[in-house]
């Protein structure tokens, strides 16, 4: 039988850091694994080099196709898992070699539809620990999933109960799902936008879920690249962050969710604004000049699906640093907001 499908997608990626990916996986403790690698368009010498390591191993499965997006490579992938469970890695990242094995343990010996553990975000001079909990979850209740849901968008909030931590939930990485209840569920990807598909994914399955636990043992290691797409020029930048927006709020108003669902809803608006300013607004390849700029922005403020964000958002659960930034958009305070947004960012500026 095989347990755990284990399933990386590939597009765009470093060599040396692909092959350090699959060795973790491939030298698992646990031996009982497939792993499906999802070429999704990346190149010659990656259809190359995959097809000669599933030539030397018969636990590996590759496909190839013309480039989809993450989400389409995804749900092909699911579609040909036949382990009990399923993991998702990215093709820069890797595993603790014990990973796999401590995982299915943990998922069999409490019934487990989802299973969370820690992680560690690194880059060529930081190593820092990320976690959702900051203990052991053996079944969450109704509230600690709900607030799973809402940690998907937001990562920390007062009310969050113990032991909730100051991160979030919503990436695809350190997570194992029960293959049956995915598929059963009809649970994919969403395929047509272009940013949040893990956040957007994984609130639909934690609310589907009835059994969810998460380990705290950091055994994934996460890549940090200052060239990611969150930190990239895009000049549809406000088209991907609203497709995304629009499509958590379907799930919001299908769900029926409550006031306070909302207002984290009305969070990650504001902070998918600020987000367009580092990949758009402010960026230093957007060839308008400063003025315009200023002028697409604040006529932004005004368009959905933010407008309806900054208007109804309340100050209660926010913080100061969160508060300036919301009383700037209400009163269109561009330039105001720009100079902010700097001065913060140049106060945060070294963490990972």
């Amino acid at each position: 039988m095989i347990k755990i499908s284990v399933v990386v997608p590939v597009y765009k990626v470093e060599t040396d850091y692909f092959e350090k990916c699959i060795e973790s996986i491939l030298n698992q403790t646990m031996r009982d694994i497939e792993l499906i690698i999802a070429d999704d368009g990346a190149g010659e010498n990656i259809r190359d080099l995959t097809e000669a390591m599933s030539r030397n191993d018969c636990r590996i499965k590759v496909f190839h196709q013309l480039n989809r997006g993450v989400s389409a490579a995804r749900n092909r992938a699911l579609e040909c898992c036949s382990g009990k469970y399923v993991t998702f890695i990215d093709a820069d990242d890797y595993i603790a070699e014990d990973a796999l094995d401590k995982l299915f343990k943990r998922a069999e010996k409490d019934e487990l539809d989802v299973l969370l553990w820690g992680s560690y975000k690194f880059n060529e001079t930081k190593k820092e620990k990320y976690m959702p909990y900051t203990d052991d979850i053996r079944i969450m209740t109704d509230i600690q999933k709900e607030q799973l849901q809402m940690k998907t968008m937001v990562g920390y909030l007062p009310c969050y109960v113990y032991p909730a931590s100051h991160f979030g939930s919503g990436s695809t990485f350190a997570k194992l799902y029960k293959t049956d209840f995915i598929i059963k569920s009809g649970l994919r990807y969403p395929e047509g936008i272009k940013r949040a598909e893990d956040v957007n994914f994984n609130i639909r399955v934690f609310y589907a879920a009835t059994r969810i636990g998460y380990i705290n043992e950091h055994m994934y290691f996460y890549r940090i690249h200052s060239d990611s797409a969150t930190f990239r020029y895009r000049e549809d930048a406000v088209s991907i962050l609203s497709d995304a927006l629009y499509c958590l709020k379907d799930f919001v108003d299908e769900k029926h969710k409550s006031d306070l669902f909302i207002q984290v809803y009305y969070m990650r608006c504001i902070f998918f604004f600020l987000e367009s300013m580092d990949t758009y607004f402010l960026h230093r390849q957007n060839p308008k000049n400063f003025r315009r700029r200023m002028s697409e922005m604040k006529q932004e403020m005004g368009m959905e699906p933010f407008c309806e964000a900054i208007k109804n958002i309340s100050y209660k659960n926010l913080t100061a640093a969160r508060k300036i930034p919301v009383f700037l958009m209400r009163h269109r305070q561009a330039l105001l907001l720009s100079i902010f947004y700097k001065v913060y960012g140049i106060a945060r500026k070294g963490r990972l």
